[in-house]
C-alpha cells in the first residue's frame, strides 16, 4: 500500500460526504493531529486529516499525467452523481498549480481557527448559563425584598438575604471576569476578581 507523501494523488470525503481529490502539497501538524495540505482538482487548497486520505495508485511509474488526473476526476464526479443525482459536468484538463506561501499558511490556519471558535462558543455558553442562574437568583431576591418591606421577613430570612446578596455579587463578578478572559482582557479580569474579594471582606473600592 502506498503511503501518503508530497506529490501523491489522493482521494478523500469532504464535510458533505462527497468525494474529492487532488495532489498533496505539504504536511502540517495542528493540535497533535497530522494534516495534509491538498491542492484539489477544483483549484482549492485544503487541510485534510492524513488518516482520511486514500492514495490513488497510478497505472504507470513516472510523473503524473494530465490524462490520469482527468480520468480520476471523471471517476470522482460519477461517484458523486450516484449520491446526489446531479449530472456529471464536462471534465476539463487539470492544471496543477502549486499554491503560494500565503495560500498554504491560510489553509493551515483554517483548522486552528475552527477550534478557537468552538472554544469561544463553549465559554460563551458557560457565561450565558451563569447569566440565566443570576437572573433566577435576582428574581428570588426581589421576592425576598418585598417580604422584607411587608414586614413578614424573620431575622433568619434577613441573614439569608444578606448571604444571597454576597452570593449574587460573587456570581456577577466572576461572570464579568470570565467574559473578560474570553476576550483576552486580563487586566479587566483581575479588576473584577479584586472587586469580589474586597466586597466579601467589607473593603470599599477606592
Amino acid at each position: 500500500m502506498n503511503q501518503a507523501k508530497v506529490g501523491k494523488v489522493v482521494k478523500f470525503y469532504d464535510d458533505r460526504g462527497l468525494m474529492n481529490g487532488g495532489v498533496i502539497k505539504d504536511f502540517t501538524r495542528i493540535e497533535n493531529v497530522d494534516y495534509a495540505v491538498v491542492n484539489t482538482f477544483e483549484g482549492e487548497t485544503l487541510p485534510v486529516k492524513r488518516i482520511d486520505l486514500t492514495v490513488v495508485d497510478r497505472r504507470k511509474p513516472g510523473p503524473t499525467s494530465k490524462r490520469f488526473l482527468n480520468e480520476l476526476k471523471e471517476d470522482i464526479a460519477r461517484e458523486n452523481q450516484k449520491k446526489t443525482g446531479l449530472e456529471v459536468p464536462d471534465a476539463h484538463p487539470v492544471e496543477y498549480t502549486p499554491p503560494t506561501s500565503m495560500e498554504y499558511q491560510e489553509a493551515a490556519k483554517k483548522v486552528s481557527q475552527k477550534k478557537i471558535i468552538k472554544d469561544l462558543e463553549r465559554k460563551l455558553e458557560v457565561r450565558d448559563k451563569a447569566l440565566r442562574d443570576l437572573e433566577t437568583k435576582y428574581n428570588g431576591m426581589k421576592e425576598e425584598l418585598e417580604r422584607w418591606k411587608a414586614g413578614t421577613m424573620t431575622i433568619e430570612s434577613s441573614q439569608e438575604l444578606l448571604d444571597q446578596e454576597k452570593l449574587i455579587f460573587t456570581i456577577k463578578g466572576l461572570n464579568n471576569a470570565l467574559f473578560a478572559a474570553t476576550i483576552n482582557k486580563e487586566g479587566e479580569m483581575v479588576l473584577e476578581l479584586t472587586k469580589v474579594i474586597n466586597h466579601l471582606n467589607g473593603i470599599k473600592d477606592k
